[in-house]
């Protein structure tokens, strides 16, 4: 069997946090064309991931989803937006910490976090 179709189960992970990432609006413009290659990193706990780079824009549309086991209620989510350098190190642009309490049943946040600069 194919092991691509089992999801791994995290004994110690007292749920799951599930993040989507949409879009940027008016990121810097980074680049000398005075545009970016913008990414976002996201970090929960010790699990991490990253968006895809979106080539030549200062208004990214991401709309990926990304799941997190959540081993502690105080955990924060950090979200960082960097630019994509081929050349040479990539640039940070925004980065933010995002608190929560993550012991209710019935948690479901839907809307935008800002990340100010």
């Amino acid at each position: 069997m194919d092991s691509d179709h089992y999801e791994t189960v995290d004994l110690n992970a007292v749920g799951k946090l599930v993040l989507k990432v949409l879009e940027a609006k008016d990121t810097l413009a980074m680049d000398i064309t005075g545009t970016s290659d913008p990414y976002c990193k996201v970090f929960f706990e010790e699990q991490n991931y990253r968006t895809k780079t979106i080539d030549r824009t200062l208004d990214p549309i991401w709309n990926e989803e990304f799941i997190f086991n959540v081993r502690s209620t105080s955990s924060k989510l950090q979200i960082e937006v960097w630019d994509y350098d081929m050349a040479s190190a990539d640039d940070f642009m925004y980065g933010s910490l995002c608190g929560n309490d993550f012991s209710s049943s019935d948690l479901a946040y839907r809307g935008y976090f800002e990340i100010n600069v």
